[in-house]
């Protein structure tokens, strides 16, 4: 619970600078007077990453003992998990940046659907965040071969 408390915190303060620095956006004059705003975000960035870190070392720590009650696995577990199998491509700054899409992603959702029910496909219009996110993962890895199979005509 403090764990929670603690990063939303964050996310707040990280809102609250955020907004404050766009200033020098519309108002090119107030360039001039200096960007604390910036500075401040760049402090809360770097706390949010070592929140991040500490909650990743803390799982490492605990790691997940096959034998417990529970069923499911945190993500962090499945991503440290992954990290014991390909730590050059799992790193932590990897796990942190996908820890901060997937807050965002299910942050836009809860916005928009809510807690109560699941996506239908008339919210993903309204999803712009999580469509992005498929889009990418599609681009990365599609499901299908791109190109046609073909030989030469020829030999």
């Amino acid at each position: 619970m403090e764990e929670a408390k603690r990063f939303q915190d964050i996310v707040l303060e990280i809102s609250r600078v955020g907004a404050a620095s766009a200033v020098g956006d519309f108002l090119p004059i107030m360039r001039w007077f200096g960007n604390k705003g910036a500075e401040k975000l760049m402090e809360i960035h770097e706390k949010r990453d070592r929140f991040m870190q500490d909650l990743i070392q803390g799982h490492r720590e605990r790691k997940f003992d096959a034998s417990s009650k529970r069923r499911e696995k945190t993500m962090i577990e499945v991503l440290l998990s992954l990290h014991a199998t390909e730590p050059e491509y799992y790193t932590d700054k990897t796990i942190r940046g996908l820890i901060v899409i997937l807050k965002k992603a299910q942050s836009e959702i809860d916005n928009h659907v809510g807690q109560h029910r699941l996506i239908a496909e008339s919210d993903v219009g309204e999803l712009p965040y999580l469509n992005c996110i498929v889009r990418e993962t599609l681009q990365m890895s599609p499901p299908t071969p791109l190109l046609v199979p073909h030989e030469s005509s020829e030999e």
